[in-house]
């Protein structure tokens, strides 16, 4: 360590600091950032131990967390088999409402089908075989019922007692059948009952408990809430009674203030009003010596008048006299003139010569800015032919894009074209199709009717007519399925009777 702390540099003195004064003071200058990453340390600590002892303990479950937890991933399974029994459940349904819809859906189709003319037409012949195979059988029903009009009434008697023996028969079973099958169904309406009161009674006494626990936590949470609320409130009112002190400060500040300003206002006023007696004692003094003058005038001019005629005396020897220095002035005048008249010449001379040189640098600012314009024109006029150039290319593009369009429009034209020969290949298509269809349904009905005797003539006549437009509807309208059968084959004598 040195003798002395202090040594001579130039014409001040430098203080030499040992490393332990030098460190005591640099802790003392940033005292306030030590203590805060010391504060932010310790904070970083607590949190990481927290932390730590939390991940130790939060699987336990001999604790509330644990115990939570546990309820909490119970309760989600159970919840996760409900909802895939719900599942299981709403596919059923769901599979049944498709299986519902194509049905409905297959008998739309089929009775949009029906409401085709060349379908009804063939229908109007059907009933007409239908009507006559009718007729037919109603002749020979008359003549059964005449043949039989004998043995009616046994056969009348045996067939009755027949049918209520067998609907005594069948009724007894069906009532035994629906009896064991409500005692099945109330007895599992009672188990599912009883399974649900006893899990409903499991889950609030569970709710009791968690409801126990979670009290006691908000309970210590309000109790820490208020604390700090009571801490807050503290610190609040401390603020508040510093801005008080602050604000009564200032007031007085601005009452003295004030009274700097009356009193300066005061000193204007005294002043001002010293300023009008002055004014007012000054008009009185010029008012005094216009009388004064007044006075005076008066005298002189009756003094005056007793002396004009002494001085009528005097005036012809005073006449040359004046008369001399009259010529004297005017002479003097004259050449004062004369003297006048030559400087406003020269002054003249001199505008003359600065109004000469003005217009020589105003015909010189002139040709500059002349020749600047020219430039400036210049410039304009390159730009211009520079747009113009610019101009003719964005037209050529233009053009070009035109013509691009152009092809474009052919092309689609074109596509058009061969979309709508697509198309009619494909109602040619379809009107085959319908054609082909409609010939088997014919074909169908014209065979179960000859089997069964009904008159196929006027059938077979509407099948042979044959149209250019199929059934007269598009493709979209019938919407195939193979799943459906548009055309079904019908029982004998039920085709009409569903239109």
């Amino acid at each position: 360590m040195c003798q002395s702390n202090r040594t001579k540099y130039k014409d001040g003195m430098v203080k030499v600091l040992s490393q332990k004064e030098w460190e005591r003071l640099n802790s003392w200058l940033h005292k306030e950032e030590i203590n805060a990453s010391k504060c932010q340390r310790e904070f970083e600590e607590r949190e990481r131990i927290k932390q730590e002892s939390y991940e130790i303990h939060k699987h336990w479950t001999n604790t509330v967390m644990g115990m939570r937890n546990r309820k909490l991933e119970a309760r989600e399974e159970r919840l996760r088999k409900e909802e895939e029994e719900r599942v299981a459940v709403d596919k059923a349904w769901a599979k049944q409402q498709a299986e519902e819809r194509r049905q409905k859906l297959c008998l739309a189709r089929t009775l949009k089908l029906y409401t085709v003319p060349r379908i009804k037409h063939f229908h109007t012949a059907l009933h007409i075989g239908d009507a006559m195979k009718e007729n037919e059988l109603q002749l020979e029903l008359k003549k059964l019922k005449s043949e039989a009009a004998a043995k009616k009434g046994e056969i009348e008697l045996e067939a009755m007692k027949k049918s209520f023996e067998e609907a005594e028969k069948e009724e007894r079973q069906k009532y035994a059948e629906r009896q064991a099958a409500e005692r099945a169904i109330s007895e599992e309406q009672l188990r599912q009952i009883q399974e649900r009161r006893e899990l409903e009674e499991r889950e609030k006494a569970e709710l009791v408990a968690e409801r126990e626990v979670i009290r006691q936590l908000a309970k210590e949470a309000e109790e820490r809430n208020f604390q700090l609320r009571e801490e807050k409130c503290r610190l609040q009112r401390k603020a508040i009674q510093d801005q008080l002190d602050e604000i009564e400060y200032k007031k007085k500040w601005l009452r003295g203030q004030r009274a700097d300003e009356e009193k300066e206002d005061e000193r204007e006023l005294l002043f001002v009003a010293a300023k009008r007696k002055i004014g007012i004692m000054s008009l009185e003094k010029e008012a005094a010596a216009k009388a004064a003058r007044d006075a005076v005038r008066e005298k002189m001019v009756d003094f005056i008048s007793d002396k004009i005629q002494k001085e009528n005396a005097f005036r012809e020897a005073s006449l040359k006299a004046a008369m001399e220095s009259d010529n004297a002035k005017w002479n003097k005048r004259v050449e004062d003139e004369a003297r006048k008249k030559e400087d406003t010449l020269k002054e003249i001379e001199a505008h003359r010569q600065k109004t000469l040189k003005e217009n020589e640098e105003l015909r010189v600012r002139q040709a500059e800015e002349a020749k600047e314009d020219l430039e400036r024109r210049k410039a304009l006029d390159e730009k211009h032919r520079c747009e113009d150039e610019e101009r003719k290319a964005q037209n050529r593009q233009k053009c070009q894009e035109l013509v691009e369009i152009y092809k474009q429009e052919i092309k689609r034209h074109e596509e058009e074209k061969l979309k709508a020969r697509l198309e009619d290949t494909k109602y040619l298509q379809s009107v085959e199709e319908q054609e082909e269809m409609f010939q088997n349904y014919a074909k169908r009905a014209i065979k179960n009717c000859e089997e069964t005797g009904i008159p196929t003539y006027a059938m077979k006549k509407v099948a042979n007519q044959k149209l250019i437009d199929g059934f007269g509807i598009t493709k979209a309208e019938t919407d195939e399925s193979e799943e459906c059968e548009l055309l079904p084959d019908l029982p004998p004598f039920k085709v009409h009777l569903s239109l």
